[in-house]
């Protein structure tokens, strides 16, 4: 009688182990990296409709703001040195100082010509003028960005000035041509 009774348990241990390895096969790998891929282009998907939203956000925000400049105040400047003593000048420049303000978003606020050798040129911005940052009426613009000139052709964000628009090319700058039609 060397048998024990069947209701009786086996010594506590470890489980029985499954020695077959695991074989997944190619398959799985290539499930694997089809989800993987699935979520790099989900990922770059989602950056891209956040950069458009954003765009379109600070395209927004500078197209209300180019509502708010008045055009026969904007038509007065010439674009040279001699600019910054006209009072449309001063209350442009204040206008802009004051919009920077409320945006800390915004590290500069500015407004830029064209000249007739197509170069960008500042026509006035929202740094204080005792400060080295501060660009001068006048001044050429050499690292505009190439899509600044594309901006020319469009709408003007200012009634009563035309081609004159608003763009997101780094820190909002605002693109001006020389041609105008009379505020009504």
């Amino acid at each position: 009688m060397d048998r024990a009774p069947e209701n009786q348990q086996s010594p506590p241990g470890p489980p029985p182990v499954n020695e077959a390895p695991l074989r997944l096969g190619w398959g799985a790998f290539w499930i694997a990296l089809a989800a993987m891929a699935a979520g790099v282009v989900f990922i770059g998907w989602a950056v891209w409709a956040k950069d458009q939203w954003l765009r379109e956000h600070l395209l927004g925000q500078a197209h209300q703001l180019g509502q708010t400049i008045s055009a026969s105040n904007l038509q007065k400047l010439t674009g040279q040195p001699g600019d910054i003593g006209r009072p449309e000048y001063r209350r442009l420049k204040s206008q802009l100082m004051a919009a920077q303000q409320i945006n800390p978003l915004w590290q500069w606020v500015y407004l830029l010509g064209r000249n007739a050798d197509g170069e960008f040129y500042f026509q006035l911005d929202s740094v204080a003028a005792d400060t080295a940052e501060v660009s001068p009426p006048g001044q050429l613009y050499p690292e505009a960005p190439p899509n600044c000139a594309s901006y020319m052709s469009k709408a003007s964000p200012i009634p009563g000035v035309r081609r004159v628009t608003a763009g997101a090319l780094g820190s909002a700058p605002w693109c001006q041509s020389k041609t105008r039609v009379p505020a009504k």
